[in-house]
């Protein structure tokens, strides 16, 4: 019974859709996505290419879905329609340029330079250029910088993109400046001398907390062992060593925070 209602339903919903213009239906999709409605965009430009699978407006319409899909920040969903616009037309540069670039805003580096690298001998000049750019943002993101550079490097003096790709190749070359915390340094001195990591990476407060905690244990260790108090000496001891390999492992993950927020304001740079 819920079959047939269904059935009937959708029936009813093809006939209205063909009794109606294109035009209309199209004007109302643009219209919800230009009121930034744009999950019901998307419903409305699905539904024209479903039942006007031969519209003239088909493509257009599976480029305003990506562009849904993309301001509502829904950025795998766009991929997964630019995919599918690649596969229909392979050659085209915009389609390819955005895939990669979508990859690279959500940090997937490494499948944003595949795209890059499978696509790259299909163009020429300015759209080449562009391929090589964004692969070179790329490996820097990814740290590798010589790597970055030399990509950088295969922008010829002719290019329109020449000044830009040395600008940014003269700006990847200050990251041997950056300040970053030696992560293994840091998890030694929190196991040294408690707090003396964090006080290392500059975080005080922390650095001080960690050395009277750990201060505060050892002296009642301490004063148990002297006592003679099994139970409380063995009690003690294993909070101790939990809370200093504790600080020990924590100093070395708050080093690499660190060193991640300080790449991350220098890509901002970029």
């Amino acid at each position: 019974m819920i079959n047939r209602i269904i059935i009937i339903f959708w029936i009813y919903t093809f006939t209205l859709i063909k009794g109606e213009s294109f035009d209309e239906y199209n004007r109302f999709a643009n219209q919800l996505y230009e009121e930034k409605e744009y999950f019901r965009a998307i419903t409305e430009y699905k539904r024209l290419n479903s039942f006007f699978p031969g519209n003239p407006n088909y493509i257009q319409n599976k480029i305003m879905i990506v562009n849904c899909y993309y301001n509502a920040g829904h950025l795998i969903e766009a991929i997964s329609e630019l995919k599918e616009l690649n596969i229909i037309y392979p050659k085209y540069f915009n389609f390819i340029y955005r895939e990669a670039k979508i990859l690279n805003e959500i940090s997937h580096y490494f499948e944003s330079n595949e795209i890059i690298q499978n696509n790259l001998n299909k163009f020429k000049q300015v759209q080449n250029d562009s391929l090589i750019y964004l692969s070179a943002i790329n490996l820097f993101r990814l740290q590798k910088i010589d790597d970055s550079k030399e990509v950088l490097d295969k922008i010829i003096n002719s290019s329109s993109l020449y000044y830009v790709a040395q600008e940014t190749k003269t700006y990847i070359s200050n990251y041997d400046k950056l300040r970053f915390k030696n992560r293994k340094y840091a998890g030694y001195l929190n196991l040294v001398i408690p707090g003396s990591g964090y006080f290392y990476l500059g975080m005080e407060q922390t650095a001080l907390a960690t050395f009277f905690i750990e201060s505060l244990f050892i002296g009642i260790l301490n004063k148990s062992l002297q006592n003679n108090t099994t139970g409380t000496s063995m009690l003690t001891g294993f909070l101790f060593s939990g809370i200093h390999l504790g600080a020990t492992y924590g100093a070395v993950e708050q080093a690499d925070k660190l060193n991640k927020n300080i790449f991350k304001e220098f890509c901002n740079g970029l």
